[in-house]
């Protein structure tokens, strides 16, 4: 015989033990795109203080920009590239995972024993 009690709280925590994973799943892209530094800072009080910060990892495209006054030395079609510093995280799409809903069947015997539900 299975307690309805001990029955749910088992089901319960496989789900807490599910979501818990996929959490831990959804922490991979900050290691992946953000790199750790330390900043060095003084506060009001003059105290000096060492913050752990997470910077984005970056790569560098060349974008086509108008130019304002086309110069003699262009390239002749009013555009020249300029460097952007674009965080990687930017260019990947990304989806968290989470649990919405947990269905669950089951075809018990159900009795009361002892004045509690169990199952056969």
């Amino acid at each position: 015989m299975i307690s309805f009690k001990s029955f749910v709280h088992a089901i319960h925590e496989a789900i807490i033990n599910a979501s818990d994973s996929l959490m831990d799943k959804n922490v991979v892209p900050l290691d992946k795109y953000f790199e750790e530094t330390t900043k060095e800072e003084t506060d009001e009080k003059g105290v000096d203080t060492t913050k752990s910060i997470l910077e984005p990892k970056t790569g560098i495209l060349e974008y086509p920009t108008l130019r304002k006054y086309d110069t003699a030395g262009g390239n002749g079609n009013g555009y020249e590239n300029t460097e952007v510093h674009v965080p990687l995280i930017t260019l990947v799409p990304l989806q968290m995972s989470q649990i919405e809903k947990a269905v669950f069947t089951a075809d018990f015997d159900m009795e009361i024993v002892n004045g509690e539900i169990e199952f056969r």
